[in-house]
């Protein structure tokens, strides 16, 4: 019922069309862009580097310190321009890498910064960066026709999916607190929204915030499942946009919701999107897939990964004391 959790090498290792993946590439390289510049606008590289008189740092990364004077600036305007290369799809290896290393380098130099929607956007720039997701629909492949290929292997995309899955569902267990159902975060929260236009008012009834704390834990819960059931596919595409719209315009979290919303792509099959979102365009040849996990180092590296991503939410119980206290 769900191919897309398969762990199997060989299934893996077969080719799909690679349109949800050339579709998120470009997705994903305009928030790229609009990351580096929100930084711009909102005042944030003075404020969070160039006028912070102390700096943060992780333990044994002290040497990750940020760049004085307009080092930051050149480092964010580098950032905006390899989104754009990324979402344009030129020279598709060397700006995947450099965004990857760019942002690694961004989040290790504060830790007083620490975002953790900007860790998975780190998670998510490596995958990238290791994925052929310009092989399609992108400069590379125009200028390179003979290296297109309208297909990927399906680890590209299980990738997401697995990735995705882990991410939400440790976000619903995590509400699962006393504070959280007794939905305490949301009214304090929601006390500052008060001057919202047209909604301030409503967010502050209780049951508001019981529906907004009980609703969060059943829609990370729920909702990788009912986007991979075909019957509720579209209910789980109609809730993700009014969730992330919901919280990016309550919230302001930046470019987070819009890059869940992006992942959306990878819960469709790519012939069919083929077919209904780019037409008859002719901007590939379905030249054999790339396969990526060729031998069994490259097969335990991929379960691996996922043996960490499941490990590292559950390591606060090696330590003692409350982990909404010790963090």
């Amino acid at each position: 019922m769900f191919p897309s959790l398969t762990l199997n090498r060989q299934y893996l290792s077969q080719p799909v069309d690679n349109t949800p993946l050339v579709l998120f590439r470009v997705v994903f390289g305009f928030l790229v862009f609009m990351e580096g510049a929100s930084f711009f606008l909102l005042g944030q590289i003075s404020e969070i580097y160039t006028e912070a008189v102390v700096v943060f740092t992780y333990q044994g990364l002290g040497w990750m310190q940020p760049l004085p004077g307009i080092g930051m600036y050149l480092v964010f305007a580098f950032v905006c321009v390899i989104g754009i290369m990324i979402m344009l799809g030129w020279r598709y290896r060397f700006s995947a890498w450099a965004f990857a290393l760019t942002w690694t380098y961004i989040y290790f130099s504060h830790k007083a910064h620490y975002n953790n929607h900007h860790y998975l956007f780190m998670l998510m720039a490596y995958a990238m960066a290791l994925m052929p997701a310009a092989d399609d629909l992108s400069l590379d492949a125009h200028y390179h026709p003979d290296k297109r290929s309208t297909s990927c292997p399906r680890w590209c995309i299980s990738f997401f999916v697995l990735q995705l899955l882990i991410v939400y569902t440790f976000a619903s267990i995590a509400k699962i607190y006393p504070d959280w159902l007794e939905a305490r975060p949301m009214e304090i929260w929601m006390k500052g929204k008060s001057h919202y236009w047209l909604i301030g008012g409503m967010l502050q009834y209780k049951w508001i915030h019981y529906l907004l704390a009980y609703g969060g834990i059943a829609f990370d819960g729920a909702i990788i499942w009912l986007l991979l059931i075909k019957r509720t596919r579209w209910v789980g595409v109609a809730l993700s946009i009014a969730f992330h719209l919901f919280n990016s315009f309550v919230f302001q979290i930046g470019i987070f919701p819009y890059l869940m919303l992006g992942t959306l792509f990878f819960f469709f099959d790519g012939e069919d999107l083929r077919k209904k979102l780019l037409g008859r365009w002719k901007w590939g040849i379905a030249l054999p897939a790339k396969t990526h996990l060729p031998n069994d180092p490259g097969y335990f590296l991929f379960l691996g990964y996922f043996l960490i991503q499941l490990l590292l939410p559950l390591r606060h119980h090696l330590f003692e004391g409350n982990v909404h206290w010790t963090d």
